[in-house]
């Protein structure tokens, strides 16, 4: 026995799970690698955790003001844990090596942050506007996501210039310690990074063709994606529940497409949309018109046969559009379609329109 429905499918909001702890964990290993010290690796993976906790808290006290989606909170705790450990890592690895250069730590902070750190802000700010452009599409969930990953990595970058190069100028001297700190100059090889890049420049044509190459390649099988609103794959009794009723009733049973006819000749035409609608190719079933009070407003559920994200059930959206306007001329009425499906493929397919034309907060288009 399973049990399904929107009440045994309440999300419940987990910042730090445990796939999260071991990718923090993971990050601190790869850290330890990179700087041969355990101390240094700990820098940028503990401001990159003060920027997230400031970007997480300042979201949650402005969800008393704004209308916040979770996944709002999941993205910026995902991006600001890696931009802020990408970027602490840039200064910090510069100043390590100018500390071991024999530079005095305090004036290597400096000059660490004011060469990467010059880097980070611009590296910053191409990602801050990568984010707010998903204001562009009007999608009100998406705007919000968008604002607040990008309101999240301003704190990442910030806490990067500030509260970074004070904790370098704290550490002192000890941010040479290490492997590499204890190498005699005489036997110091260039670091991998600069033996890589002085390789690429001598060699940099042959370098650019592969590269173009190679992104060619990676791009074929951009040619059949498909896009679609991410699912939850979890195994827990909703899911579970789900997949029995797909299997007993067809995959499309619990997501219709809901076709609402508005207009005095309401019931008329909404048995003529029926009717037109169980001819598509891809319809598994068409439930009876229901016609509401006082007579101009119907409903219509369609089955599709296929899944929610399925080709064959936006192949079906498209066509119900496109059969319902001889019936609007013939009947003056106004046929739209709406529900989750037909919202989710809307909003997948939105840059296919230009101007992009969401579905407003009801769905119906």
């Amino acid at each position: 026995m399973e049990f399904g429905g929107a009440a045994f499918s309440v999300f419940e909001l987990s910042i730090f799970g445990p796939g999260e702890v071991i990718g923090v964990i993971l990050t601190l290993v790869v850290l330890v690698f990179v700087f041969r010290s355990v101390v240094t690796a700990f820098i940028p993976l503990a401001t990159a955790l003060a920027g997230v906790a400031i970007g997480v808290l300042t979201l949650l006290a402005a969800g008393s003001v704004v209308t916040l989606d979770s996944t709002s909170v999941i993205l910026a705790v995902m991006l600001g844990l890696a931009v802020g450990v990408d970027y602490a890592l840039f200064i910090v690895s510069r100043h390590q090596r100018q500390v071991r250069a024999g530079v005095d730590p305090e004036e290597s902070a400096g000059l660490a942050v004011g060469t990467a750190g010059s880097a980070v802000v611009f590296a910053g700010g191409t990602v801050v506007i990568g984010l707010a452009a998903l204001a562009v599409v009007r999608i009100p969930f998406l705007t919000v996501m968008g604002l607040a990953a990008a309101g999240t990595v301003v704190i990442s970058v910030l806490i990067a210039i500030s509260l970074l190069p004070a904790t370098l100028g704290l550490l002192g001297a000890r941010i040479a310690a290490g492997a590499a700190g204890r190498t005699p100059r005489s036997r110091r090889r260039a670091p991998l990074g600069e033996r890589w890049v002085a390789g690429v420049t001598r060699r940099r044509v042959p370098v650019l063709i592969a590269g173009v190459l190679g992104l060619l390649v990676f791009l074929i099988p951009a040619a059949d994606l498909q896009l679609a609103l991410p699912t939850d794959r979890s195994d827990n009794t909703a899911v579970r529940a789900q997949r029995l009723i797909d299997e007993a009733f067809g995959p499309g049973y619990d997501s219709p497409l809901v076709v609402v006819v508005q207009g005095s000749a309401a019931e008329a035409a909404a048995a003529t949309t029926a009717e037109a609608v169980r001819e598509l190719p891809g319809v598994a079933a068409v439930a009876p018109p229901q016609a509401l009070p006082p007579g101009d407003l119907a409903l219509i559920n369609v089955i599709a046969a296929g899944g929610p994200d399925s080709e064959r059930t936006k192949d079906l959206l498209a066509g119900i559009r496109q059969a319902r306007g001889p019936i609007q001329a013939e009947t003056g009425t106004r046929i739209t379609v709406t529900g989750p499906t037909a919202v989710n493929i809307d909003m997948a397919s939105c840059r296919r329109r230009s101007p992009c034309t969401a579905p407003s907060s009801s769905g119906w288009r």
